[in-house]
C-alpha cells in the first residue's frame, strides 16, 4: 500500500514537473517566435524605407545606374531629408561651393607638382629666392590647410544622413587616406627654405611622391559635384576624341614623371661615375638635352626596345627601372586596349556603312539611276547609317516617370509640340508617347514635298512655315503654322492627288504609317478623331479647288458669272475625277454608316431593357 502511494506521488510529481517544463518551454517558444516576428517586421520596415528612397531617387534621376544612384543619394539627400541641425560656422558641407573651390585649388596644385614641379626638382639647381620655391611653399601651406579642411568636412553615413558631429568626423578622417594625407602634408618646401642646410638631404628629391599619390583621389572627388558632371554630355558626344585624349594625357604624364625620377636617381647619387649621366658624358649638357635623354630612355623601356645606349647601373636607377617596367606593363596594356577598342568599333561601323553603299551602287547600276540622284541616295544611306548607330530614344525614355516624359516631350525642338493646337488639347499620355515617334523634317523654301500621283507615306504637322497645294499648276490652298495635311490620301488609301510645295523654310512633324498603326491600336479615340475629320477636310480642299477653277473660268470669259451652284457643280465633278466618287455618294455612304451604327445602338438598348426587366422580376 505504501509502495503504491509512493509510486502515485512520484507519478503526480513527474506529471507536475512535466507540465511545468512544458509550460516553460511553451512560453520560451512563444517569446522566441514573437521576437523573430518583431525582428522580421523591423527588417521589413528598414527595407521599405530604403525602397522609398530609391523610388524617389529614380523619379528624380531615372538614367542613373546603381553606382550613380548611390552617389546621387549622397548628393541630394539634404534635399529629400532636411537635417534638424544646422551646420555650424566651422563645419563645411561636402557639396557646397566652398569645398568645390577648395578641391579645384588642390587639383591645380597637384597638376603643377606633377608637371613643372617635378621637372624643376630634377633639372634645376636649388635656390631659395626663385619663384618656384615660393610656389612650393604656398602649395605646402595649402596641403597643411587641407588637413584642417578635412577635419571640418561633414559627410554622409551609410544610412544617408549628414554627419556634422566633430568627434565622428575626426574619427572618420583617420581611416582610408588619412595616413597618406598626413605624410603628404609634411612641408618639405618650408623646411628646406627656412632650414640652415649646408647640403640638402637626398630624400627631399622625392618629396613630391606622396603628394602625387593624392592626385587620383582628388580628381575623383570632383565627380561628386553636379557642376562638374555637366561635362558628361560632351564626353558622350565626343567619346572617341575623349578616350584618345585621356589615353594620350595619361601616357605622357607617366613618361614625364619617370623621366624626371630617372634623372633624379643620378642626382641622388651625386652624379657618381657609375650613374647614367656620367657614363654618357652629359654632366655639362643643358637641361633640355638631359630631359630629352631621360624621355628617350623612358620610351625605349616602355616600348621594350632597349637599345642599350642608356642603361641603369646604380641601385637607385635599377629600382626606378624595375618599377617603371612593372608599371609600364599596365600603361602599355591600357593604351593599346583603348586604341584597339576605338579602332575596332570604328572599323565595324565603317564596314557596315560600306556594305550598304555597295548595295546602293549595285542597285543604281542595274536600274540605270542617274549620277546626281545616285549621289543623293548614297548620302542619304550614309546619314541613316550614322543615325542608326545610336540608341533609340524609346528605349531610353521607356521607364522614366510620366511627368518627366511629358516635360521632355513638350520641350523637344524648342517646344514644337506646343505650337500645334491639335496637340495642346490632347492628354499627356498621348503627347508623351507620340512626341518621340514623330519624324522631325526641315524643308528649304520652294522645295517639293511631293508631287501628284506619288506614294502617300505620312501625315505632316506644320511647326513653322507655310505650304501650298497645287493642282495642274493652279495654286488653290495654303496651310500655315499649327495645321496638318496629307491625311486625306492616307485614310482613303490612295496616291497623292495634289502637289505640295513649301513657301518658306518649313519645320514639320511627320506621322509615318507605322506610327499611325500604333496610334490606331493604343489611342483609338485620337485615331477616330483624325479619320472622322478626313471627309470634311477633303471636301474643303475640293471646294477651294473648285472656287479657284471657277474664278479662272470667269476671268478667261468661259462663264459670265460666279455662282454657288456653279462652284458646287464643279466640286462634284472634281470629286468624281480625282477621288473616283461624287459628293452625293460620299454623303450617302456617311448616312448609311450612321444608320448602321444607329441600328446597333438600338439593339444594344433593347437587350439592356429586357435584362433589366428580368432582374426586376427576380427581385
Amino acid at each position: 500500500m505504501n509502495k503504491r502511494l509512493k509510486v502515485l506521488r512520484n507519478t503526480q510529481d513527474l506529471s507536475c514537473s512535466s507540465e511545468t517544463l512544458f509550460d516553460t518551454s511553451l512560453n520560451n517558444l512563444i517569446k522566441k517566435s514573437y521576437r523573430e516576428v518583431w525582428q522580421r517586421a523591423f527588417k521589413k520596415i528598414q527595407l521599405e524605407r530604403k525602397i522609398r528612397r530609391f523610388t524617389v531617387l529614380k523619379k528624380q534621376n531615372p538614367f542613373a545606374v546603381v553606382d550613380e544612384s548611390l552617389e546621387l543619394i549622397n548628393q541630394n539627400s539634404e534635399l529629400y531629408y532636411p537635417q534638424s541641425e544646422k551646420l555650424s560656422k566651422f563645419i563645411i558641407h561636402p557639396h557646397g561651393n566652398l569645398y568645390l573651390f577648395w578641391t579645384l585649388l588642390l587639383s591645380i596644385c597637384l597638376l603643377y607638382l606633377a608637371t613643372y614641379g617635378t621637372y624643376y626638382i630634377a633639372f634645376s639647381d636649388y635656390n631659395k629666392d626663385t619663384v618656384q620655391m615660393r610656389i612650393e611653399i604656398t602649395i605646402d601651406i595649402v596641403f597643411i590647410l587641407d588637413i584642417f579642411i578635412n577635419m571640418s568636412l561633414a559627410y554622409y553615413d551609410k544610412n544617408n544622413f549628414l554627419v556634422i558631429k566633430k568627434c565622428r568626423i575626426f574619427l572618420k578622417n583617420f581611416a582610408g587616406w588619412a595616413i597618406i594625407d598626413l605624410i603628404s602634408a609634411v612641408p618639405f618646401g618650408i623646411i628646406i627654405a627656412y632650414g640652415n642646410y649646408k647640403k640638402l638631404p637626398k630624400i627631399v628629391f622625392f618629396r613630391y611622391v606622396t603628394k602625387l599619390i593624392r592626385l587620383v583621389n582628388t580628381i575623383k572627388k570632383l565627380r561628386n559635384f553636379l557642376l562638374i558632371r555637366k561635362v558628361d554630355y560632351f564626353v558622350i558626344k565626343y567619346n572617341k576624341t575623349f578616350h584618345v585624349l585621356k589615353t594620350f594625357i595619361i601616357l605622357s604624364l607617366f613618361i614625364h614623371l619617370v623621366s624626371c625620377f630617372f634623372y633624379i636617381s643620378a642626382k641622388f647619387d651625386d652624379f657618381d661615375i657609375d650613374t647614367w649621366v656620367s657614363r654618357n658624358h652629359m654632366n655639362e649638357a643643358i637641361p633640355s638635352e638631359r630631359y630629352l635623354a631621360s624621355v628617350y630612355w623612358a620610351i625605349t623601356t616602355l616600348a621594350t626596345i632597349g637599345y642599350g645606349d642608356i642603361v641603369p647601373f646604380t641601385v637607385t636607377e635599377k629600382i626606378i627601372a624595375i618599377v617603371w617596367m612593372i608599371v609600364g606593363v599596365y600603361v602599355v596594356s591600357f593604351s593599346v586596349g583603348q586604341f584597339a577598342i576605338i579602332y575596332y568599333s570604328q572599323n565595324i561601323r565603317d564596314s557596315q556603312i560600306n556594305e550598304m553603299l555597295l548595295i546602293v551602287a549595285d542597285y543604281s547600276n542595274k536600274t540605270f539611276i542617274p549620277s546626281p540622284i545616285q549621289k543623293r541616295l548614297k548620302l542619304c544611306v550614309h546619314n541613316i547609317s550614322m543615325v542608326n548607330r545610336t540608341c533609340k530614344i524609346e528605349k531610353i525614355l521607356k521607364d522614366i516617370p510620366s511627368d518627366l516624359r511629358y516635360e521632355i516631350a513638350t520641350n523637344i525642338h524648342n517646344q514644337a509640340m506646343l505650337k500645334i493646337p491639335f496637340f495642346t488639347i490632347k492628354n499627356k499620355k498621348l503627347i508623351s508617347t507620340l512626341a518621340f515617334m514623330l519624324d522631325y523634317v526641315a524643308i528649304s523654301p520652294q522645295e517639293t514635298l511631293w508631287t501628284q500621283n506619288e506614294f502617300a507615306d505620312g501625315i505632316f504637322f506644320i511647326v513653322e512655315g507655310q505650304v501650298k497645294y497645287v493642282y495642274n499648276d493652279l495654286l488653290f490652298f495654303m496651310y500655315s503654322e499649327g495645321h496638318y495635311f496629307g491625311d486625306v490620301e492616307i485614310f482613303m488609301k490612295q496616291e497623292r492627288k495634289f502637289s505640295v510645295y513649301s513657301c518658306y523654310t518649313c519645320k514639320l512633324f511627320k506621322i509615318t504609317k507605322d506610327c499611325l498603326l500604333m496610334i490606331k491600336e493604343d489611342f483609338t479615340q485620337f485615331y477616330k478623331e483624325i479619320k472622322t475629320a478626313v471627309e470634311k477636310r477633303c471636301r474643303n480642299l475640293i471646294y477651294n479647288l473648285a472656287e479657284m477653277i471657277v474664278v479662272n473660268f470667269y476671268y478667261s470669259g468661259r462663264i459670265l458669272q460666279i455662282s454657288h451652284e456653279c462652284i458646287q457643280e464643279k466640286a462634284s465633278e472634281l470629286y468624281q475625277n480625282i477621288f473616283g466618287k461624287c459628293e452625293h455618294n460620299i454623303n450617302e455612304e456617311a448616312l448609311n454608316a450612321f444608320h448602321s451604327q444607329l441600328e446597333i445602338t438600338q439593339q444594344a438598348l433593347d437587350s439592356t431593357i429586357n435584362m433589366l426587366k428580368v432582374v426586376k422580376r427576380i427581385l
